[in-house]
């Protein structure tokens, strides 16, 4: 196990109204096992806790920055989350200088797929489950389909841990952040999505009035965007970006 001795240095990412506080923690190298890792991020999120006295959700991640950019990370993609913490940097009052000094290559058929994935993950606990979760461990055809069988009108979210608000949101930012990368604009904040997707904004901004009307014709935009996306994928299940 890695010993921890003190918080290492990190960077806030990300939309600066987040209600969380989404954190990065710079490590010399990541562990060889996943249980590890996962333990790891737990030990710094709750040292940061205690050191910053939040009560606010920390929600943690650590990579290796070598040369100025990300060389590897725990969770995401390396693409995405070197942008984000260079691009957003501004964004946060931070502890810091900024880590990262050039941006990479964006992966649009990554995104893709793991945004397909976070988008099923979202619906596992309706009554629909059995069909996403088969969606889940299927490759991005899979996926592509279930999706086309959704009517986010119709389902039931009683049994959802997360509240309404919350699935929309979530639902809405990876929506709107993988087809604006597809149309070649990175955006990391909920304002930079509203902006360029109003259609977006309520869901973004948890409105609890809105329904799911709106976020079912956009989920067909993205399925659109997916299937144009399909016939330039190398491969049907997520990968590591390199």
């Amino acid at each position: 196990m890695f010993a921890i001795n003190q918080l290492p240095r990190f960077q806030y990412f990300g939309s600066s109204d987040s209600q969380d506080v989404d954190i990065l923690f710079f490590v010399k190298n990541i562990p060889t096992t996943v249980a590890e890792s996962a333990a790891l991020v737990v030990s710094f999120c709750e040292m940061y806790k205690l050191q910053f006295l939040t009560e606010k959700s920390v929600n943690g991640n650590f990579a290796v920055c070598k040369n100025g950019k990300l060389q590897d990370a725990f969770k995401g993609s390396l693409d995405e989350l070197n942008n984000a913490l260079l691009l957003t940097y501004g964004l946060h009052q931070q502890v810091y200088p900024n880590h990262i000094e050039q941006l990479l290559s964006r992966d649009v058929n990554l995104k893709f797929l793991r945004a397909s994935r976070f988008i099923l993950s979202y619906l596992t606990k309706t009554e629909q489950r059995v069909m996403i979760k088969e969606g889940l461990k299927g490759d991005v055809f899979l996926k592509c389909n279930v999706l086309k069988a959704i009517d986010l009108t119709k389902l039931n979210f009683e049994n959802t841990k997360m509240s309404i608000v919350d699935i929309r949101k979530g639902l809405a930012f990876q929506m709107g952040q993988t087809l604006a990368l597809q149309q070649g604009h990175e955006f990391y904040s909920k304002k930079e999505i509203a902006l360029f997707f109003p259609t977006l904004k309520p869901y973004l901004e948890r409105n609890e009035t809105q329904n799911f009307d709106d976020l079912q014709d956009f989920l067909q935009l993205f399925i659109a965007g997916l299937e144009k996306q399909l016939s330039f994928m190398p491969f049907g299940f997520e990968y590591k970006y390199v």
